[in-house]
């Protein structure tokens, strides 16, 4: 396979390889993390618990369809955006029931509402970025 890219004026770019994508999944995975530590932090103590069961095994499903996206398996960016588009969903669900912590405190208020733009944002780049798309497509391999 070529290592350029004709484009159709004439001019050559270099074909740039997963590396890129690759970058993307590790900004991903590094702002989904400093989320959730941050929401941690500034969660009420009676509630730690309940985020503990719910962010855990969330984290780890997460982790492991990241890391099945590094290793290009198609199937993986499809589950992990559908598992995103829930959790904009259930968010948007569950504010009512944080609504007086959230008139309480700003801090608490700007990670609830924070969370479903994150989740979104995050849910269109894996739709979008192109390096993300070359990376899980069989076409480039």
């Amino acid at each position: 396979m070529e290592d350029t890219l004709h484009l159709p004026s004439g001019r050559r770019r270099a074909r740039r390889g997963p590396m890129r994508g690759r970058l993307y999944l590790v900004l991903i995975f590094l702002s989904l993390f400093a989320f959730n530590l941050v929401n941690f932090l500034f969660t009420p103590s009676y509630e730690k618990q309940d985020f503990l069961l719910h962010e855990v095994p969330v984290g780890i499903v997460i982790t492991s369809l990241l890391a099945g996206i590094w290793f290009r398996q198609f199937w993986a960016r499809y589950l992990l955006v559908a598992i995103m588009l829930i959790r904009v969903v259930a968010s948007c669900i569950v504010l009512p029931r944080y609504m007086e912590l959230i008139l309480s405190s700003w801090i608490f208020a700007l990670g609830m509402l924070s969370g479903p733009i994150l989740y979104a944002l995050i849910t269109w780049g894996l739709f979008s970025l192109p390096s993300i798309r070359r990376l899980v497509s069989r076409r480039y391999e």
